[in-house]
């Protein structure tokens, strides 16, 4: 049976002694709300099985571990993040990040994997670029990741208008 959690509005405070585990939610998804946030110096796990989807538009102060299938929103991740393989709950650890600010560390351990398709990045994310997306540097120094843009050209007008369009990375064909 699938599950599903929306947390709207409140804080989660987790310390070294807790973690806040989103356990309850390895057969479903979860949304936390533009008002959500977890913060404290503890860690936040999150868990979901394949085909499962973690979604931030909140604020998450603290360290994270994430051993779930798709990551999106427009949340922000001000702690470190560690990709991992769950082995209790035997999840794979195969991540996609769609979105997000992500201001911390990323680590991807042994066994587990990480692809980049969206989102904002305080480090360099290119070594976990999927294939067809590309990385900007921006004005503030974060790096942005966005679709490769393919402009499909058959005539020297439309090569022009591609070649004035196009930025670093897209593909004129």
């Amino acid at each position: 049976t699938s599950t599903s959690i929306v947390l709207n509005a409140g804080t989660i405070v987790v310390d070294q002694s807790t973690a806040a585990r989103f356990d309850s939610l390895i057969y479903g998804n979860a949304t936390l709300g533009a008002g959500m946030k977890i913060e404290g110096d503890g860690l936040a796990v999150l868990l979901g099985d394949a085909g499962n989807t973690f979604e931030n538009n909140g604020t998450i102060d603290c360290d994270v571990q994430i051993a779930y299938a798709e990551v999106t929103g427009n949340g922000t991740y001000n702690g470190d993040v560690t990709i991992k393989v769950d082995d209790y709950f035997e999840f794979d650890g195969n991540v996609v990040i769609s979105g997000g600010t992500w201001n911390g560390t990323l680590t991807v351990e042994e066994g587990a994997s990480l692809s980049i398709t969206g989102g904002i990045f305080k480090n360099d994310p290119s070594e976990w670029l999927a294939e067809g997306y590309k990385m900007s540097k921006l004005a503030d120094g974060t790096y942005g990741v966005e679709a490769l843009k393919v402009y499909e050209v058959s005539t020297k007008a439309e090569l022009d208008a591609a070649i004035a369009e196009a930025r670093d990375g897209d593909v004129i064909e």
